[in-house]
């Protein structure tokens, strides 16, 4: 049976992921430029307007701030689930879509491999994307020992994880890239 890593070339795969980041960026920063369009039409700077700009450029810097951790590479060995855990809280918060969180273990200061880590936060993407119009999410992380489980309507699941590589979405590049870091670290 063919598995996700014969899904794309890695030639695809960064350009999936690329279209992936940029529609995720899309939304927060087009309403940094309406914010812009505003000021500039009204030839002033309300309330309203700033607190748009506000909130979009945090929603921005916090999206980048995820997915340079979840994403990028990683020049410490290890991690701290506090550290995991406001990332992830705060990420969650910029989607604006319900996702109910709990972390038991998020004040633990244990130091968790940064690969695991990494792990953590790519499926809390898959997460995002499994629950669009929101759910549950809770994550268990120890040394040696990750669980992400998604708990949403049963229809929004299957139909994300019906997706298959010969579609070629952005969409299933979070998935993907799970589970090329899974075997990475010797998981399944």
């Amino acid at each position: 049976m063919e598995g996700p890593s014969e899904w794309f070339n890695d030639l695809e795969t960064t350009e999936m992921m690329c279209t992936w980041l940029c529609h995720a960026l899309a939304g927060p920063v087009g309403a940094m430029v309406n914010g812009c369009e505003l000021l500039r039409e009204d030839g002033g700077c309300d309330g309203e307007t700033m607190a748009l700009l506000a909130a979009s450029a945090t929603t921005t810097a916090q999206r980048l701030k995820f997915f340079r951790a979840a994403l990028g590479h990683s020049s410490v060995s290890h991690l701290v689930v506090t550290d995991l855990y406001k990332l992830s809280s705060d990420f969650l918060a910029s989607w604006r879509n319900g996702i109910g969180f709990d972390w038991p273990t998020a004040e633990s200061t244990t130091p968790v491999d940064s690969r695991q880590g990494q792990l953590v936060l790519v499926m809390i993407l898959f997460a995002v994307e499994c629950l669009p119009r929101g759910g549950n999410l809770v994550v268990h992380a120890q040394t040696g020992h990750v669980t992400v489980t998604a708990t949403c309507l049963k229809d929004e699941m299957t139909a994300t994880l019906a997706l298959r590589g010969e579609e070629k979405a952005p969409r299933v590049m979070p998935a993907f890239f799970a589970a090329r870091l899974a075997r990475r670290l010797g998981g399944t």
